[in-house]
């Protein structure tokens, strides 16, 4: 009976929507929710001053000193607070336009003006006019891209459409569906993505990870007898391909990539550390409050690659034994200069691919581009 009329009381209690971050969707700690909500905003919606910016938003004028103060100095303002409230409230959490088929953000100028556009699209999800020509996409027929008549980044003007344009039963072959490398789980680079791409499309495969056939009998993973595979010409010959779909165990495939995807690297060499040095890492980067790289570097590594010792703090420092020494090693993003310490690794790691697999066929993009390797 108690427990009957504490249903029927909790019944007639509102439940406020708590106050949560705009860019995450994450509501804010218990701490600061009775203080947002005595802001008295319509919106339960907050965003910092940082993001704002990013995204071409203003805070109004006779706003700016009325922001909400976090512990770590950061200030976040409500969404009303903005000249562009309706568009931050109706994406809430998914705010950064994103390209459809990577799932990487969109930087730059781009990125303000296609976010100015989301007022009319309920998808945050964008696809340029070269990617839908390349893999000869059917557009709804209505529907025209925005065309900012714009140079971005050096590149020439282009159009983009809206995730809204692309048939619906095509979208869920698309989102964030680039190929992947089994042996490096890294994403292929756009002229041997987009004709993986468009096999997958015709075959009407949903995985994003493709092997070698010597890779998957390394792996003890037999390719079907009626697979056929695809062949792409890299600068250094062809190299056949198969889905993890045309194989018997593509779920064994798809952990072998992911593995492969996030094995913690060494930035000198660029190769992955191996266990149990790499468990300990991924341990170290789980429990860090920072975004970290794959690369790691020690000390004496980091002279080498010209950053200064000093420049180290020894609380970040992680101690991993290896064969011969004991070593302590710092993540790329915890260095003082994170971008040189991720080209670097880059550069080496596709020297160290050549020396270490003689009789490979491996393509080679922008060093500063992550998806840049394969190995027959």
């Amino acid at each position: 009976m108690f427990s009957r009329t504490i249903q029927r009381w909790l019944v007639r209690i509102p439940c406020e929507q708590p106050q949560a971050s705009a860019l995450t969707g994450i509501p804010y700690a218990m701490a600061h929710q009775a203080q947002l909500s005595d802001r008295r905003h319509s919106s339960p919606w907050w965003i910092s001053q940082t993001r704002v910016a990013s995204l071409g938003v203003k805070i109004l004028p006779d706003q700016v000193h009325l922001g909400y103060v976090l512990p770590n100095e950061n200030v976040v303002y409500n969404v009303d607070q903005t000249d562009s409230g309706a568009i931050l409230s109706k994406h809430a959490g998914n705010i950064y336009p994103t390209w459809l088929l990577d799932g990487k953000h969109v930087f730059g100028e781009l990125k303000a003006f296609l976010f100015s556009n989301l007022a009319n699209y309920e998808s945050n999800l964008w696809i340029s006019r070269d990617h839908i020509q390349k893999l000869g996409l059917s557009l709804c027929s209505d529907m025209e891209p925005f065309d900012p008549k714009l140079q971005f980044q050096g590149c020439e003007p282009m159009a983009y459409w809206n995730a809204s344009s692309i048939k619906k039963s095509l979208l869920p072959k698309l989102e964030n569906k680039w190929p992947r490398s089994a042996y490096t789980g890294r994403r292929y680079p756009a002229e041997v993505a987009f004709k993986l791409f468009r096999e997958a499309l015709e075959k009407d495969y949903t995985s994003v990870c493709w092997i070698t056939r010597n890779t998957a009998s390394k792996l003890n993973i037999k390719v079907r007898k009626e697979a056929k595979p695809v062949e792409v010409v890299t600068q250094l010959g062809p190299i056949l391909l198969y889905n993890a779909e045309q194989t018997e165990n593509p779920n064994l495939i798809y952990c072998f990539t992911v593995q492969n995807a996030t094995l913690p690297r060494n930035a000198f060499t660029g190769m992955a550390y191996p266990q149990p040095m790499a468990s300990q890492l991924l341990l170290c980067a789980a429990r860090s409050s920072l975004p970290c790289s794959l690369y790691w570097v020690s000390k004496r590594d980091a002279d080498i690659i010209g950053i200064s010792i000093d420049d180290f703090d020894d609380d970040r420092c992680v101690t991993i034994k290896t064969e011969h020494e004991t070593l302590c090693v710092y993540n790329a993003n915890m260095t003082s200069d994170a971008k040189l310490v991720n080209y670097y690794a880059k550069k080496q790691l596709s020297k160290s691919l050549l020396k270490v697999h003689e009789n490979c066929t491996i393509f080679v993009r922008e060093p500063l581009d992550e998806n840049f390797a394969e190995i027959k």
